[in-house]
Formats: structure tokens, C-alpha cells, sequence
């Protein structure tokens, strides 16, 4: 970081155990107020609903195609097969959880995080 000239910004939460070095350059640590309640914490202030709802989007996403597909072989597979594939539709490996997970991050935009940050005060108004 020294030699790109850069600087980060490291926030921790009050805890005793959480020691911050004195030695370090290019590097700030700033920790949260003691007892900091949950408004005041970015996650809490938008970032976990928004992640969620987006979430929720790729599960109905999912879930449609996958009728869709049941659906579409009605006729050749029976009813039978049909309604016992229509019993497990919610059950989802962790894999594609994982890829909702990444598909719903990966939607969050940078002025959500920027907002929730903003929304909390703790960071001074020059970062």
C-alpha cells in the first residue's frame, strides 16, 4: 500500500479483544462506539434487506423456471412423477443457494452500501 500510495479505512466493533497495532502506515483504525446500537451499524441500515430481497428474487426466478420444467413434461412423465417432483421443487442444493448468494451480492449496488454508511454517521464526511 506504501509504495501505491494508498490508504484503507478499518472499522471494528468495540470489543475488548480487538487491539489495534499503533505501528501501522497507510492503514487508519477507527472503532465503533461502545454499545452501538443496531441503527447505527450499515448492515442493519439497508444492506441485509436489500441483499435479501434480492435474494428473494433469484429464489422466484428459480423456482418458476423449475416449474416451467416440470411443467413441460407433464404429458411424457406421468402424473405421478409430476407430483412428486412438484413435492421436492423447494428443496435447493447449497450450491445453487451459493450462486443465489453471489447473483443477489453482486446486485447490491454501491449506493446502497454508500447510503447505509452515510445513513449511520460514523464515518466523518471527507470519506
Amino acid at each position: 500500500m506504501r509504495s501505491e500510495n494508498t490508504n484503507i479505512l478499518v472499522l471494528l466493533d468495540n470489543v475488548s479483544s480487538h487491539h489495534a497495532p499503533e505501528t501501522l502506515t497507510h492503514v487508519e483504525i477507527r472503532k465503533l462506539p461502545p454499545n452501538t446500537i443496531a441503527h447505527l451499524q450499515p448492515l442493519d441500515a439497508g444492506i441485509i434487506r436489500n441483499f435479501k430481497s434480492m435474494i428473494s428474487k433469484e429464489k422466484v426466478l428459480y423456482y418458476a423456471d423449475r416449474l416451467d420444467e416440470i411443467l413441460s413434461r407433464f404429458e411424457e412423465d406421468g402424473q405421478e412423477i409430476l407430483e412428486r417432483e412438484l413435492e421436492t421443487i423447494g428443496n435447493v442444493d447449497v450450491l445453487v443457494a451459493m450462486r443465489w448468494a453471489e447473483e443477489a451480492w453482486a446486485s447490491v449496488k454501491c449506493t446502497t452500501i454508500f447510503n447505509c454508511w452515510r445513513h449511520t454517521g460514523i464515518l466523518d464526511e471527507e470519506l
